[in-house]
Order: structure tokens, then C-alpha cells, then sequence
């Protein structure tokens, strides 16, 4: 009996024992948790149907804390403020933005932080907030509820379109359209050896074509072959023109060089023939007078000697002998 009650105040004693250690070590968690995280508000002006306490917080996709509180703000009564803890190392900024994101199919939402760029301050309470607010824009869904009287109103224009399309006068067109295939397409079938025979002729047509095409590629190759004998040709005419014009650059060259000399001959002659001008010329005119008297002169002493030698050179008193 004795033994039965040792063993009873053991196990109450151990049971205390390792209550009171577990007991401890949660409180040195959730105190060492509580130390390592940030408390936050979410300003949401529309509706927060599907979110929940304890709901995850996302900061782009990655969770890093939970919901904690939901309520009604009570100076504004169109937000709802939504209290979150979130890690302390994460990078809330005054930039950055929260809007809520679905959970799966199950209808329920999550918080997710987007937004904040390294350039901008953390985020800190100001004025008389109490915590930190982060300002919520609206999410996917409220987006497309708000377009949905958009969406409406152009799809009420669709089927209004739609309904002048298939008005009676419309559709009347449409079968007289129809008609008008069906007596083509019947024409057509009534004429089936005549688009036979307009077939194999354009066929022969084809060939033909394809043989002056043919014929084409030759003669478009012989006129190359005459464009590179005419390159070369006009290449030599280049050639030969070159030596040519080089040619004639010497003989202008040598004619510019000709008249130059003249020029300086007559200019070194110009003094010379007006001093022969001035004086010259009346001595030479007076030489050619004399000149013409001496020749004159000779021509009479020549006359009288043919005439009578011995006269001339005895004299006009001696007389020859006469027998």
C-alpha cells in the first residue's frame, strides 16, 4: 500500500514536472516569436469577404506572417482594418501595397504585400496611429466586378448588333444570296465539259507560257553575255581615250610652251624694229636710191664698153686704124 503511494507521488510529480516544462518552453517561444515579428494594418476599402483570422500574409507569394484581427475602422466606417504580424526582417516600405488573393478554389483569401522599392524609407506609424498602415488596392475580383457593367454594357451591344444582323430584311438577303450560289453552282455543274476543255487549254496555255519563259531565260542570258562584252569594249574605248587625252594634254602643253617663246621673241625683237622704224628705215631707203643710181651708172659703163671697148678705154680723141 505504501509502495502503491510512492509510486503515485512520483508520477503527479513528474507529470508537474514536465507540465510545467512544457508550459515554459511554449511561453519562450511565443515570446522569442513575438520578439521576431512586426504588427501592421491593412486599409481596405471594399470588401473583405473570404478573409479570416489566421489567414496567411504573403509578400510576393512567399508567407512570412498571419492575420490577427479584423474589424471595422471606427473613425471611417467604408475601411476595414486588418491587423497582421508579419516577420521583422520584412522589407514593409511606404511604397509598398496589399490587396487580397485567393486561396484555391476554397473561397477563402490571403494577404498578399506587393510593391516597395529599395530607394523608399521603411514604413512607420504617423500621427496618432497606433501601428503602421498599409494602404490595401482593390483585388482581382473586385476588379472584375467593377468591370462587369462594362462588360455587360458591350455585350447588350454585341447581341443588339446581332439581332440587326438577323433582322427579316437581312435574312431575306441572305437566302437571295443563297439562291444566287445555287443557280451559279448549278451552272457550273451544267458546264462541266466546257471547264474541261477551258482546263486542258489553259494547260496547253501553261505550256506555251513556260517555253516562252524558256525562251526568255536564253535570250535574257545572251543580252548579259552582250552587256559584258560591251563592259570590256567600253572599258578599252576608257583605256584608249585615257592615252589619248594624255596625248593631246602634251601637244597643248607643248603648243602653250611654243607661244610662250614667240611671245618672248617678239617682245625681244619690238624695241629693235622701232628703232630701225625711226632712223633705220630712212638710211636704208636713202642706200637703195644711191644703190639704184650705181647700178644705173654700171649699166651705162657696161652699155658704152659693149658698144665701143677701145673708145671707152682710149678716149673719144684717138681714132683706130682704118685701111
Amino acid at each position: 500500500m505504501e509502495t502503491r503511494a510512492s509510486n503515485l507521488a512520483v508520477g503527479v510529480f513528474v507529470l508537474i514536472l514536465s507540465l510545467g516544462t512544457a508550459v515554459t518552453a511554449l511561453w519562450l517561444a511565443r515570446t522569442r516569436a513575438d520578439a521576431d515579428l512586426a504588427a501592421y494594418e491593412v486599409a481596405f476599402s471594399g470588401s473583405v469577404s473570404g478573409l479570416r483570422q489566421g489567414a496567411a500574409v504573403l509578400y510576393r507569394g512567399v508567407p512570412v506572417g498571419r492575420v490577427g484581427t479584423i474589424r471595422i475602422d471606427p473613425d471611417d466606417v467604408g475601411r476595414i482594418l486588418v491587423g497582421v504580424e508579419i516577420e521583422a526582417d520584412t522589407p514593409v516600405k511606404t511604397d509598398t501595397k496589399a490587396e487580397l488573393v485567393l486561396q484555391g478554389v476554397t473561397g477563402l483569401s490571403n494577404v498578399e504585400l506587393s510593391g516597395g522599392s529599395n530607394a523608399s524609407p521603411p514604413l512607420e506609424a504617423t500621427g496618432d496611429e497606433a501601428l503602421p498602415v498599409i494602404e490595401a488596392g482593390p483585388s482581382t475580383i473586385e476588379r472584375v466586378f467593377n468591370s462587369t457593367p462594362e462588360l455587360l454594357g458591350q455585350a447588350a451591344a454585341v447581341l443588339a448588333n446581332l439581332g440587326r444582323l438577323t433582322s427579316d430584311a437581312n435574312m431575306a438577303k441572305v437566302e437571295g444570296m443563297l439562291a444566287n450560289v445555287e443557280a451559279v453552282t448549278g451552272e457550273i455543274a451544267g458546264r462541266r465539259g466546257d471547264l474541261g476543255r477551258m482546263i486542258e487549254s489553259g494547260a496547253g496555255a501553261m505550256t506555251k507560257v513556260e517555253a516562252t519563259a524558256d525562251s526568255l531565260d536564253a535570250t535574257l542570258a545572251r543580252v548579259g553575255d552582250l552587256a559584258g562584252q560591251l563592259a570590256q569594249t567600253l572599258k578599252g574605248v576608257r583605256e584608249q581615250s585615257g592615252s589619248t587625252i594624255k596625248e593631246l594634254e602634251q601637244t597643248s602643253l607643248a603648243f602653250r610652251n611654243l607661244a610662250g617663246r614667240a611671245d618672248r621673241t617678239l617682245a625681244s625683237l619690238q624695241q629693235p624694229i622701232d628703232d630701225f622704224g625711226q632712223s633705220g628705215l630712212y638710211d636704208f631707203s636713202q642706200m637703195v636710191r644711191e644703190t639704184r643710181q650705181l647700178v644705173a651708172s654700171l649699166n651705162r659703163i657696161s652699155t658704152e664698153i659693149e658698144r665701143d671697148p677701145a673708145g671707152f678705154l682710149l678716149g673719144g680723141s684717138q681714132r683706130g686704124f682704118k685701111p
